[in-house]
């Protein structure tokens, strides 16, 4: 780059020299951030992870929920009523698929309501009794773990989420674990 026949003193020349490096160097570094960050906007897909329950009551009146959905979209709702795990009966089962759209969405949102930045705590003294929730979200490396109890200042976000969660159900899951529910034909 340093040509002496330009008559350039030496220390032009290596700031040229220079310059053209960080240029370079910098150009490098641009093309690589691009390359690494999503085309679009796409967020990193996040798993879920949810069981929700009425408490500690006899049998005939438990009620529990759990809804998993992969980075894939591949979703589940389970509804169970009692303790038995082992009865069909006792249980409704439906299989589900989230669009990329679907997934998109629900990745922007958690963003959005900054729950990724949030250090969850759990109240120190949680109740004794009534309904549970926990909520487990996965994206890579980050993990977010919504405790059943958090403090006051995170129970609006908490329920925020856990609603976003049970938001992603399909309609027609929901009907027809509904229809289950009265004793009637969840097809």
């Amino acid at each position: 780059m340093c040509l002496r026949a330009l008559k350039q003193p030496v220390s032009a020349c290596r700031l040229l020299a220079f310059t053209w490096d960080l240029f370079m160097s910098m150009a490098l570094g641009l093309t690589l951030l691009a390359m690494a960050v999503p085309v679009g906007g796409e967020l990193q897909p996040i798993s879920i992870q949810y069981h929700g329950d009425n408490g500690s009551l006899p049998p005939p009146y438990r009620r529990s929920t759990s809804i998993s959905v992969d980075v894939e979209g591949r979703g589940s709702l389970i509804r169970r009523h009692g303790y038995d795990l082992s009865d069909p009966a006792r249980a409704f089962e439906a299989d589900f698929v989230l669009s990329v759209d679907q997934r998109q969405a629900f990745a922007r949102r958690v963003d959005e309501l900054g729950a990724w930045k949030l250090r969850w705590k759990a109240q120190s003294r949680p109740p004794v009794g009534g309904p549970l929730v926990h909520l487990r979200l996965t994206s890579g490396e980050r993990v977010i773990e919504v405790p059943a109890f958090p403090v006051a200042s995170q129970q609006a976000l908490a329920a925020e989420l856990r609603a976003a969660v049970i938001a992603l159900v399909p309609e027609s899951v929901g009907a027809a674990r509904e229809r289950w529910e009265q004793g009637g034909d969840a097809e």
